[in-house]
């Protein structure tokens, strides 16, 4: 079980023109890979189809962010078994098969379920999205009852990544921030409790979607973050 804390945006202001469209591609790609990571939410895809069918079109775009310093932390549960994860949060739940990529997603709000066979590729382990263009491996670290624990960090076009991963290859910690040293995005995740055993029952199929497999007591955030996240800096400090 992991707590995450990420900025929430607030501001509304309009984006109405080419060169502020273009402007936004980082941030934009970053959401993309951090909800729904399908090639035609990505910025390029759309700037193309813009400039191939209605180049003359007039653009509003409406967008938002938090300039309060104040995260949102919210708790995000995962479930592994060989090639099966299954991943949920108070919004959204997912099953995966890692090996096929077959996955499916519910919107809790909603009720909607999804097929999307490109989950695995930010939910199967280290998110393989972004155009990596680095990985290394930083010196280990000791962690009380997680440890000791392997740090990563990998830096793609547009966020650098830390991570801590223990023995088992379970990421324990993971933090994001913007390559180009902005505000965002800026994901913090803490390690809430490590557990040794899966839900009882089938908790990695489609149909099981209808039901959350996560505890009451690890349905909520912890009462507090550490000093500082893996890049030494907690997301309200990157204001």
């Amino acid at each position: 079980m992991r707590a995450l804390k990420q900025l929430r945006p607030l501001n509304a202001v309009d984006v109405i023109d080419r060169a502020a469209f273009a402007a936004i591609e980082g941030e934009w790609n970053s959401l993309a890979e951090a909800t729904s990571d399908e090639p035609f939410y990505r910025h390029e895809y759309i700037r193309s189809w813009i400039d191939n069918f209605v180049p003359q079109a007039k653009m509003k775009i409406l967008t938002g962010r938090d300039d309060t310093g104040h995260g949102e932390e919210m708790w995000v549960a995962e479930f592994h078994s060989g090639d099966l994860y299954r991943g949920e949060s108070a919004y959204l739940r997912v099953v995966i098969n890692c090996r096929t990529h077959e996955g499916y997603s519910l919107n809790v709000q909603t009720g909607e379920v999804r097929r999307d066979d490109t989950l695995y590729v930010g939910d199967c382990g280290i998110s393989t999205s972004g155009s990596i263009e680095l990985v290394a491996r930083l010196p280990s670290v000791a962690d009380g009852p997680y440890g000791p624990l392997d740090v990563i960090k990998v830096i793609d076009a547009t966020r650098v990544r830390y991570y801590q991963v223990d023995q088992r290859g379970v990421i324990m910690r993971a933090n994001w921030t913007a390559r180009d040293g902005s505000a965002y995005p800026c994901v913090q995740t803490e390690p809430v409790a490590r557990l040794t055993t899966l839900p009882t029952g089938d908790i990695f199929s489609k149909a099981s979607l209808g039901s959350s497999v996560v505890a009451a007591q690890y349905r909520r955030p912890p009462p507090n973050f550490p000093a500082a996240a893996l890049s030494g800096k907690r997301c309200s400090e990157n204001l």
